[in-house]
């Protein structure tokens, strides 16, 4: 019994001290590419009203901080995107420069900035419809830890660093 233990000890030391250099480059574009993703998911589904999609990209218990507020958790982070039709606001997330960084097979960092764009229309906007831009709403750099979980990636923690804003 001792030695499987000691066995199943070396074993998840091994494997879990994998480090980005043990990664081929085939498998770290794959990861970047499926967290550049996240990012752009992120922004997407905070756009169109999708919580349940949003919620998709994020870990069970992740947790987001903007400023002084938090939130953690698939509920807390439900409350970041407003139900279809209850707001006449209208953003667009336009995702820029991203930098990941590997950390092992599991873990991974990332710095993705956007720009968010927003209006007010006057009712659900049609597809064709032009809407007044209030302007530059934000400009942020998204600080990000990754987590490979058994559904792919996912967004751990995530730090919004308000560079330029013309709200609060």
């Amino acid at each position: 019994m001792y030695r499987t233990l000691v066995g199943v000890f070396f074993i998840t030391l091994f494997f879990s001290s994998l480090s980005a250099a043990q990664i081929s480059s085939e498998q770290e574009q794959l990861i970047k590419m499926e967290i550049k993703e996240l990012a752009d998911n992120y922004g997407y589904y905070r756009d169109h009203f999708m919580a349940d999609e949003y919620l998709s990209i994020w870990a069970e218990d992740a947790v987001a901080v903007d400023g002084d507020r938090r939130w953690q958790g698939h509920d807390e982070l439900r409350t970041r995107v407003p139900l279809p039709g209850s707001s006449n606001r209208v953003t667009m997330h336009v995702m820029g420069t991203s930098h990941i960084d590997i950390i092992d097979a599991s873990h991974a960092t990332g710095v993705h900035y956007a720009t968010i764009y927003g209006g007010v229309s006057d009712g659900p906007r049609e597809q064709s419809e032009i809407i007044q831009m209030d302007g530059i709403y934000l400009v942020a750099k998204y600080m990000d830890e990754y987590l490979l979980t058994e559904d792919g990636w996912k967004i751990s923690y995530r730090d919004i660093d308000r560079v330029f804003t013309s709200a609060n």
